[in-house]
């Protein structure tokens, strides 16, 4: 067993892999233009619902705000990738800003 797993550590450094993933294509410009449109959208409604929760005097648990960053993060990756320099700026600053403010608000508790 340990000689098995030496040898894939070894075939995985030397650039080997036992089990290579096949080659995915290259998204065209307006897929990844999709992609971005849709994360955003999905970002939103996130953020729009843990607002609506916070106006009503109910604030989100971890998991939700953890939800509400991943998407954050995820849309902003997704307008990098499609090329939109500016969103991904501002969703980073945003993703930044939900960071500090659970950080703020786990102090409080």
């Amino acid at each position: 067993m340990a000689r098995k797993m030496c040898y894939s550590v070894y075939m995985s450094i030397k650039g080997f892999n036992e089990n290579p993933r096949p080659e995915q294509p290259e998204a065209s410009q307006a897929e990844k233009e999709a992609r971005f449109q849709e994360l955003l959208r999905k970002k939103e409604e996130l953020v729009a619902s843990v607002e609506e929760g916070i106006e009503q005097g109910v604030f989100p648990d971890d998991d939700e705000f953890m939800e509400m960053e991943m998407a954050t993060q995820r849309a902003a990756e997704a307008a990098r990738d499609a090329g939109n320099h500016a969103e991904y700026k501002r969703l980073m600053a945003e993703h930044s800003a939900m960071m500090a403010w659970r950080e703020k608000g786990e102090g409080n508790t």
